[in-house]
C-alpha cells in the first residue's frame, strides 16, 4: 500500500470523525502533517470526486463524502487491513525464526526490553516455543503490568535471571 493511500485514508477517517466540519489547520494538527500537505490531499480528493466542499460560518468548511468517496474510503480501509495483516504475518514469521534460533543455542529464559506491539509479538513467539521470559524491562523506566508480567526499570535488570537480553522496543516502548 502506498504511503499516499494511507495518508488519504487517515484524512478521510479524520473528516468522518468530525462529521465533515473542520479546518485544514485542525486536520493538519490532528494528523500531525503540514498544512500544505493537507491542502494538497484535500485538493486531490475533491478533484477525484470523493468530497464535496461547502463553506459554513466561522471560516470553517464542511466536507461531504460523495458515494464515490464512501466507496473509495471502504476500498482503502480493506486494502489497509490486508496490508497490515501481511505485515503482521511477516513479523510473526521473523519472531518464530528468532525463537527457533534461540532454542538452537540452548536459551531457556530471556529478559525482554520493551512493552510495545513488537514486544507483544515476541512474547507470543516465546510462549509458543517454551522459552521463558524472566523479566520485562521498560526503556522509559515505567513500572506497570504488561501481558501479566511486572515491568521493571532498567536498573532492576538482574544478570542472573536470563540467558540473553532481547530488545523489542520501537518508539520508546
Amino acid at each position: 500500500m502506498r504511503k499516499e493511500d494511507i495518508q488519504e485514508l487517515r484524512l478521510m477517517e479524520e473528516v468522518s470523525r468530525n462529521e465533515g466540519i473542520t479546518t485544514q489547520r485542525e486536520l493538519a494538527s490532528s494528523l500531525n502533517i503540514s498544512l500544505g500537505l493537507v491542502n494538497a490531499f484535500i485538493k486531490r480528493i475533491v478533484r477525484k470526486g470523493y468530497f464535496k466542499v461547502t463553506t459554513i460560518p466561522g471560516r470553517r468548511v464542511r466536507y461531504l463524502f460523495t458515494p464515490k468517496g464512501l466507496a473509495e474510503k471502504s476500498r482503502l480501509t480493506a486494502e489497509y487491513f490486508r496490508y497490515s495483516l501481511a505485515y503482521y504475518g511477516e513479523i510473526r514469521h521473523r519472531m518464530n525464526g528468532l525463537a527457533v534460533e534461540l532454542e538452537e543455542k540452548g536459551v531457556k529464559k530471556v529478559a525482554l526490553i520493551g512493552t510495545g506491539e513488537l514486544a507483544e509479538l515476541f512474547c507470543l513467539s516465546m510462549q509458543e516455543s517454551g522459552i521463558g521470559i524472566s523479566q520485562v524491562i521498560s526503556i522509559n523506566n515505567d513500572k506497570h503490568e504488561f501481558l501479566g508480567y511486572s515491568v521493571e526499570a532498567m536498573a532492576d535488570l538482574r544478570a542472573d535471571s536470563f540467558d540473553v537480553v532481547c530488545v523489542m522496543a520501537l518508539d520508546g516502548n
